[in-house]
Parts: structure tokens; sequence; C-alpha cells
């Protein structure tokens, strides 16, 4: 797990946009994270996606998901 530089955990926030998405989501966090696991699973439990990220609280980061059928994704 990535620290959370000093802040406490319950400080710890993020948002997934749009939704419903359309093949390429974004997510924003209120805190920098570097090296952050981002993972993507299927509705049955399944990974679909995982990627190593810097997140930085002033970006959003890109996860591309358009090779992926529709459906629900956490």
């Amino acid at each position: 797990s990535a620290p959370l530089n000093n802040r406490s955990r319950n400080d710890f926030s993020f948002s997934v946009y749009p939704n419903p998405g359309t093949g390429r989501v974004f997510i924003q966090s209120n805190t920098s994270v570097l090296n952050a696991a981002v993972m993507v699973y299927n509705t049955h439990g399944q990974l679909v996606s995982q990627q190593q990220k810097n997140i930085h609280s002033s970006d959003a980061i890109s996860i591309d998901l358009s090779d992926k059928p529709k459906g629900v994704y956490i």
C-alpha cells in the first residue's frame, strides 16, 4: 500500500467519473499517492485492469476501459 503523506486515512477520499463511463474513466484524489495500485474488477470479482499510477491531488488520472465489454466495474 502507498503512504498517504502523513494524513489520516480518514482524510483520504477520491472520485471516479464519469458515471456511467464511456470507455475512459478518471480518478481524482484529495491526497497525492505515489505508485498507487489501481485495480478494476467486474461484478464477478475478476480483475480486469491493474496499473501502477502516481496520483497527484491537483490532477486526475485516466484509466482506459474501452477494450472491456459494457458492464459494471468497481
